[in-house]
């Protein structure tokens, strides 16, 4: 998660979820202890990424990379509730 927060300071969003998703896959239960301002802050971090995803694939729609950067984007919304309220 440590990684996940120093590449969003660098603004790098899409590394950044790649590596939230490595320490949720590690680590499930640790969402459940996490506080709803962290859930928030992801929020925010997930749509700067989705940002960047969907401007690349504006310019490319066939870019195998971006398709699967938005795959865990996707991992990363259902694994953490962004679909919820």
């Amino acid at each position: 998660m440590l990684k996940g927060d120093i590449l969003v300071r660098r603004q790098q969003p899409v590394a950044a979820m790649y590596e939230y998703k490595e320490a949720i896959q590690l680590n499930p239960d640790f969402l459940d202890r996490r506080p709803s301002s962290f859930r928030e802050k992801d929020k925010g971090d997930r749509r700067e990424a989705m940002a960047a995803i969907e401007s690349g694939l504006r310019k490319d729609p066939e870019d195998s990379k971006l398709k699967n950067d938005q795959k865990t984007l996707y991992f990363m919304k259902a694994e953490t509730g962004g679909s919820c309220g």
